[in-house]
């Protein structure tokens, strides 16, 4: 990403990982019970423990950093819908596999 965007995070990037759902969505939002596995504030990241669930870790690590670039780069004035998308963008690039199997048909429902 950082030869894509020309750009180079500020470090260190702190990640606190929680190892339940009710700690994490607190200390993330406020509220329990968010329904999310990790949320990024452009140099804090906050995440569930991988024993927290069987989620695939590795997709969620590189969302999040997706989300460290977009937002430090954007100096965080940048919609949270726009992100997102550029995240999960940046999640098919790095293994296309983990492509949301309903991403074609959105985009074809989208296009009518």
């Amino acid at each position: 990403m950082r030869r894509r965007y020309g750009f180079t995070p500020t470090t260190p990037v702190h990640v606190e990982m929680f190892s339940d759902n009710q700690h994490f969505s607190v200390r993330t939002s406020g509220l329990p019970n968010m329904g999310v596995q990790g949320v990024c504030f452009g140099q804090v990241v906050t995440a569930l423990s991988p024993r927290a669930g069987p989620f695939n870790w590795a997709q969620i690590t590189t969302h999040e950093l997706a989300h460290v670039f977009h937002i430090q780069l954007s100096r965080n004035r940048v919609p949270r819908w726009f992100t997102e998308g550029l995240a999960e963008y940046e999640t098919i690039i790095a293994r296309p596999e983990w492509q949301r199997e309903q991403d074609h048909r959105l985009w074809l429902a989208l296009q009518s």
